[in-house]
């Protein structure tokens, strides 16, 4: 049946909070671009930052196992390290802020595939997961929408503060349906 793996909370929990996660990411990008114009290299380096930070926190703590706080405190973490660039507009503290956000962003997608593989039965995986791509790809256009309306509003910082915005709702939304998981998952750690 069409549309049956997006009636389960898994997905809608999935499709959310990959939305905000990437919108956040996503204003991410702009906001850097923002801050460094004409310098394409410091932009370019603030977003590597970001990514190695979040592939440093995958491999971390990829491998530990998941609980009903796990997507909360992963989305917490990702918040911070956002609302850490905001008072302080320059290169050093922004990079120390997205090394701490970078840190919790493949850590909370681990957690939202994980809850979609335990809940959705196989025959309905490709759809859970075209479902939450489509929530992803949504997520980036907003963010980066929003965060251009920002920057234009008040100046690169509003790209941050979008970008912190939508990571504390996407912990908000996390902590609201903790006990809609389909919990327990066991993860088992790699030999």
């Amino acid at each position: 049946r069409m549309g049956a793996a997006a009636r389960g909370p898994a997905v809608l929990i999935g499709v959310v909070v990959g939305f905000l996660l990437v919108g956040a990411s996503a204003a991410v990008e702009v906001a850097v671009v923002a801050v460094a114009p004409g310098t394409p290299l410091v932009a370019g380096v603030l977003l590597a930052v970001y990514s190695l930070a979040s592939l440093i926190g995958g491999l971390a703590i990829g491998h530990v196992a998941i609980g009903p706080w796990s997507l909360a405190r992963r989305l917490t973490v990702v918040a911070l390290g956002l609302a850490v660039c905001v008072p302080w507009m320059n290169v050093w503290t922004i990079g120390v802020g997205l090394v701490i956000a970078g840190l919790g962003v493949a850590p909370v997608f681990a957690v939202t595939y994980a809850l979609v593989v335990r809940a959705v039965p196989a025959t309905e995986s490709p759809e859970a997961f075209g479902w939450l791509g489509t929530g992803a790809l949504v997520g980036a256009a907003a963010g980066s929408a929003l965060a251009g309306v920002a920057i234009e509003g008040i100046g690169p910082a509003g790209a941050f503060v979008t970008a912190a915005a939508l990571a504390t709702l996407g912990t908000v939304v996390a902590i609201a349906v903790v006990r809609l998981l389909p919990l327990p998952l066991f993860v088992t750690p790699p030999n």
